[in-house]
C-alpha cells in the first residue's frame, strides 16, 4: 500500500520558539529551573528504545510535542491567569497560536472579559492542544535540515541506550546496542531527497539519476555500535566507500553555507 504524505504549512514564529527551546534541551542549557525540571521530564530513554524500530512520528516529533505542550500550552494557556492587566495579554496570546497553528481563532478569545475567556479557554482545551501538532512539523521541518543538531541530539538519545542491559531490555541486540533496522522506501526517499543524492561525507552523486553507477548507502550518523539508533533524524546518504571507512566512528557532522563575501568594506570575488 502507498504510503500517503500529509502537507503541511511550514510557519515560523511559534516553530522559530519551539526550535530554540529544543536546542536548549539538546544542549543542556536551560533557561531556569523550571525548564530544567521540564527537561528532566521528557522520557529520553523511552524514545531512545522506541528508536529499535523505524516510524513516522521520530523521536524528533516526541520530544518536539513534550516540550510544545509544556511551553505553549502549560504555561501560557493551561495555568493562564485573569487578573485585569493579564487579560488582554492572554487573549492575544490565544489568538495568535490559532494563526501559527493554522486555525481561527474562536470567537470568544476577541471579548475582555474574563467569565467569558475562562469558559473559552475550558471549551477550546482539546483544539488548542490538537493545534500544536501544525507547530510540532513546523520546527521538525527546519531541525531535519539541520544535521549537525540532529547528529548532537542522536547523540543524546546514544547516552541513554549504552548503559543499558539486554537482560533488563529485550528489545536490545546486545548490552547497549539497538538492532538493525529494515529500511522502508518511504524513509529511504525522503533522505535521498534531503541530501541531494549526495555522499554526507565526500559529496559524491550516489544516484543512477545523477549518473553514480554505485549503490547508495544509508549511514548511521551515530552508528549502531556506540547506541546509536534506527531514528530516521540519525540517518543519511553515504557512498559504500565512506560508509565502510566511517564504520562505528564518530565523524562530525557540520551544517556548512556558502556565500560571496557580504561585508560592505570588502568586495566580494
Amino acid at each position: 500500500m502507498k504510503r500517503k504524505f500529509e502537507q503541511n504549512q511550514i510557519r515560523t514564529a511559534a516553530a522559530h520558539e519551539l526550535l530554540t527551546c529544543f536546542e536548549r534541551f539538546v544542549y543542556d542549557r536551560p533557561y531556569d529551573s523550571n525548564e530544567a525540571l521540564h527537561f528532566e521530564d521528557v522520557p529520553l530513554t523511552d524514545y531512545a528504545l522506541q528508536a529499535a524500530t523505524i516510524e513516522p512520528r521520530t523521536a524528533l516529533h516526541k520530544v518536539l510535542e513534550d516540550l510544545a505542550y509544556v511551553y505553549f500550552y502549560l504555561y501560557a494557556y493551561d495555568d493562564a491567569e485573569f487578573a485585569p492587566d493579564l487579560v488582554g495579554e492572554f487573549a492575544a496570546y490565544v489568538r495568535w497560536m490559532f494563526g501559527e497553528m493554522g486555525l481561527v481563532a474562536p470567537a470568544e478569545f476577541a471579548s475582555s472579559d474574563p467569565q467569558v475567556l475562562r469558559l473559552a479557554r475550558d471549551n477550546y482545551r482539546d483544539a488548542f492542544t490538537h493545534g500544536l501538532h501544525h507547530v510540532v512539523v513546523s520546527a521538525y521541518a527546519v531541525a531535519w535540515q539541520r544535521r549537525t543538531l540532529m547528529f548532537d541530539f542522536n547523540k543524546k538519545l546514544a547516552e541513554r541506550i549504552r548503559p543499558l542491559k539486554k537482560s533488563e531490555h529485550p528489545i536490545l541486540e546486545a548490552d547497549g546496542r539497538l538492532p538493525r533496522a529494515h529500511f522502508p522506501s518511504w524513509l529511504v526517499n525522503r533522505i535521498q531527497n534531503r541530501d541531494m543524492g549526495l555522499c554526507q561525507h565526500c559529496g559524491r552523486p550516489v544516484l543512477a539519476v545523477f549518473g553514480s553507477e554505485e549503490p547508495s548507502h544509508i549511514d548511521h550518523m551515530v552508528a549502531l555500535a556506540v547506541g546509536g539508533g534506527n531514528d530516521p533524524t540519525n540517518l543519511q546518504l553515504s557512498c559504500s566507500d565512506c560508509n565502510l571507512k566511517k564504520g562505528a566512528k564518530a565523524i562530525e557532522i557540520k551544517d556548512v553555507f556558502s556565500w560571496p563575501n557580504a561585508r560592505g568594506n570588502e568586495s566580494g570575488v
